[in-house]
């Protein structure tokens, strides 16, 4: 039997038994002609159509992915620009509004979003922890085309900022950690918890996802996987280079292309601009080797400290943190010249005594030598004073 290549192949050959060839009729066609005919186009038909599709499934896909990209490129101007993020628009506003694609202003403040209570809110924010505003793509705020707010398969692209990353007054300098939680939907299962922003394409299914005329595509899922995408909380779930794809109906079903920025650019460490010798941290405490879930001080270092140079520090304590019960000491009292220091004529308490230690920020002094009334004999010639006896005489050896 022939195959669809065999048949365009010998198209010609077909042409001419069936419309060139001489027949014993006077004119038209037999049933088994018309049939071959049929045939011919439906097989070269199919064909062309099954390539369309083809080539109509990949472009979606191919745009979805295209748009994602423009519009992390846009919100990361933005961001540089203004030094936030804009507020989400509001999906449930059809095609044609004036507030089409708009910001929602002041979003930052509770009474300018509602909050989410259920599925299918145009725009809402988080209860319950961390505030997470969930809008559309704010397309007229990014200075870019409406067409940016849809995916491949026209519902509209959810997305979800960190509120503490919204405009604020004043603004937050530098840009703080978002506190959106990401979950992989691959084998390893990683687990993001300080995403700044979400992008969300429902995919093909499209559910959860806004149409064009403000409306719910299909419903969302919640028994399936990518329902944890529009079900309007602060967790959201990522399919990582589209290699966990799953079209099978079930729990694990996932056909969402997920976006989402995880950290900020503005690095942990940075160096001041008035004195370039000098580092500065982003947050209040540093720890270094440390266990504890925050650094107990501003620097909490567990083990050794190497100084070639220099140490400076005010005071010098154990490692009791609470300053109640600390035992701790002046650096003055070892490096300085305070007279409570001192086991000399300059400190009164102590005076021409000898220091044995230093305890409790106080000098120990001892008399090494009773004083005696009478003034000890000298060492006879070719001895030398090495010390004094129990009984205040020189102890001399020979020299």
């Amino acid at each position: 039997m022939w195959g669809y290549g065999n048949l365009v192949n010998n198209y010609g050959f077909i042409k001419r038994f069936i419309f060139e060839g001489k027949h014993n009729r006077s004119g038209g066609f037999s049933l088994i002609e018309m049939a071959l005919a049929l045939m011919l186009i439906g097989v070269v038909t199919a064909g062309l159509l099954n390539q369309y599709n083809t080539y109509i499934k990949k472009k979606q896909h191919e745009d979805t992915k295209n748009v994602l990209f423009d519009i992390d490129r846009a919100l990361q101007d933005y961001v540089t620009t203004y030094g936030y993020y804009p507020c989400p628009a509001d999906q449930s506003v059809p095609y044609g509004d004036p507030d089409y694609g708009a910001s929602v202003n002041n979003c930052i403040h509770p009474s300018a979003v509602p909050p989410c209570h259920g599925l299918g809110q145009g725009i809402c924010r988080t209860t319950g922890g961390p505030v997470v505003l969930i809008g559309g793509v704010p397309f007229k705020e990014l200075h870019m085309g409406g067409e940016v707010a849809y995916d491949g398969w026209k519902n509209r692209i959810t997305y979800a900022v960190s509120r503490i990353l919204a405009p604020t007054s004043p603004i937050i300098t530098p840009l703080p950690n978002g506190i959106i939680t990401v979950e992989q939907t691959d084998s390893v299962g990683t687990v993001i918890n300080n995403a700044q922003y979400v992008l969300v394409a429902p995919g093909s299914k499209g559910a959860g996802g806004f149409n064009k005329n403000g409306t719910i595509s299909r419903p969302c899922n919640l028994s399936q996987r990518e329902g944890e995408n529009c079900d309007q909380d602060n967790v959201f779930a990522a399919n990582p280079n589209r290699r966990w794809r799953n079209d099978v109906e079930g729990p694990n079903y996932f056909d969402d292309y997920v976006s989402y920025r995880e950290v900020p650019d503005t690095p942990d460490w940075s160096v001041e601009a008035a004195t370039p010798d000098d580092l500065r941290f982003r947050y209040d405490r540093v720890g270094i080797g440390v266990t504890d879930a925050d650094p107990r001080t501003d620097l909490h270092v567990a083990g050794d400290i190497k100084v070639d140079d220099w140490a400076k520090a005010a005071t010098i304590c154990n490692g009791d943190a609470n300053p109640a019960t600390a035992e701790c000491f002046d650096p003055e009292a070892i490096a300085g010249s305070k007279t409570d220091m001192r086991c000399d004529a300059a400190n009164s308490l102590y005076e021409n005594q000898a220091m044995i230690g230093v305890a409790k920020q106080k000098v120990k002094c001892k008399l090494t030598v009773q004083p005696t009334a009478a003034t000890p004999a000298p060492c006879p010639t070719g001895y030398l004073a090495v010390g004094f006896l129990a009984n205040g005489a020189l102890d001399c050896q020979i020299f």
